[in-house]
């Protein structure tokens, strides 16, 4: 279940929406290691925004908490299809990683890339056995956390 919070102001006076992805908004991680962990090859997230058509969007940031990584490479994410700046995260192999092993994540994303007032998808392209962790210390038991 995505969870949004709209109407709120930023500092700036502008309205910001945040959005919260469960673990039933998760795409391509179809195997669960514990409790914490989901992963599988190109995962990701999908969420919809409920901004309103015309709203002007400056920042788009999303936070989330690898946990299990069988790459050694870097991740090129991608937003709604569109290539992202890429993302280093630890290899962790296993399904029980350490603290130290888990990587957070604060990605800033592309705007133009973003669907206002539409669905959005956050996919950890060409990545395989990768995943989030539901971290409750920094998602509130969450896999994901986008800022728009």
């Amino acid at each position: 279940m995505v969870l949004s919070f709209l109407g709120w102001m930023n500092g700036y006076g502008q309205n910001q929406a945040v959005y919260w992805i469960g673990q039933s908004d998760l795409v391509s991680a179809p195997t669960v290691c514990n409790t914490n962990n989901i992963y599988g090859s190109n995962p990701g997230f999908t969420w919809t925004d409920n901004l309103p058509v015309g709203t002007q969007v400056l920042a788009v940031q999303v936070e989330y908490n690898i946990g299990v990584n069988c790459n050694n490479t870097l991740i090129t994410p991608t937003l709604n299809s569109t290539n992202q700046t890429n993302v280093n995260a630890t290899h962790a192999c296993t399904c029980t990683p350490s603290s130290s092993e888990q990587d957070y994540i604060i990605h800033a994303l592309n705007e133009a890339d973003y669907n206002i007032n539409g669905s959005n998808t956050y996919i950890l392209q060409g990545a395989s056995t990768i995943g989030f962790n539901n971290e409750p210390t920094t998602l509130n038991g969450n896999f994901a956390k986008i800022t728009v």
